[in-house]
């Protein structure tokens, strides 16, 4: 019986284990969005995604941007060898600045509770319950890997979707000249991915880093 017992103890602890380094792994697998980064550079270009382990050698003069998605830190690297990291970048032989952005991401997490008083509170805006991500900008930047259309829908109203192309899975509205309406709530949505922002009612058309006003897909 106890040596049955010390086995299964044991399995559990494994089991505990190998599920704990999943979370893990899941946990560190943000990555990173090249904003900018100076012609020359092999291998990259101005809106790749790196993974972590991923290298970039900036040769002297070169200058290259990178935001880190999960932590947003925005980093300003001149030449050396950038090796990207799980929430920043190892730099050697070069020189690095660092400065974290507000990032627009707001998860929401409903409770019953909350749900429970968001529908009594007949104030609330119709479609806030929906809203992942809040924006500062009126035009904000689209990544969606692997998607080259977009649909755009702005809540509450009758007209149709907008339909966005997209060239390698990134689409910048301040680019195409595309501003969104304050206050408004917009669906996006392509095949079986969704998302729902929301534009701040102040929102303006400031020269706000590209984390800021970054929406996935």
């Amino acid at each position: 019986m106890t040596g049955n017992f010390t086995r299964f103890g044991r399995f559990a602890m494994v089991l505990m284990a190998f599920s704990l380094s999943g979370r893990v792994a899941i946990a560190a697998s943000g990555g990173a969005l090249v904003e900018e980064i100076d012609d020359g550079v092999k291998g990259v270009s101005a809106f790749d995604t790196l993974k972590a382990g991923q290298s970039i050698d900036l040769r002297p003069g070169h200058r290259a941007v990178i935001s880190y998605l999960d932590t947003c830190i925005r980093e300003t690297i001149n030449g050396g060898l950038v090796k990207i990291g799980t929430s920043q970048s190892d730099v050697q032989n070069g020189t690095v600045s660092r400065e974290t952005v507000q990032c627009s991401v707001k998860q929401l997490a409903l409770t019953e509770t909350t749900q429970d008083q968001s529908a009594t509170t007949v104030f609330r805006p119709l479609f806030d319950n929906l809203v992942k991500q809040t924006l500062s900008d009126v035009s904000p930047f689209i990544l969606a890997d692997q998607v080259d259309t977009v649909e755009m829908k702005e809540m509450g109203k009758e007209t149709a979707p907008t339909t966005l192309t997209l060239k390698n899975g990134r689409l910048d509205l301040r680019a195409a000249g595309i501003k969104l309406q304050p206050g408004a709530v917009y669906k996006l949505s392509s095949g079986t991915r969704e998302t729902y922002i929301k534009i701040a009612p102040d929102a303006t058309t400031s020269d706000s880093p590209l984390l800021s006003r970054l929406v996935k897909l």
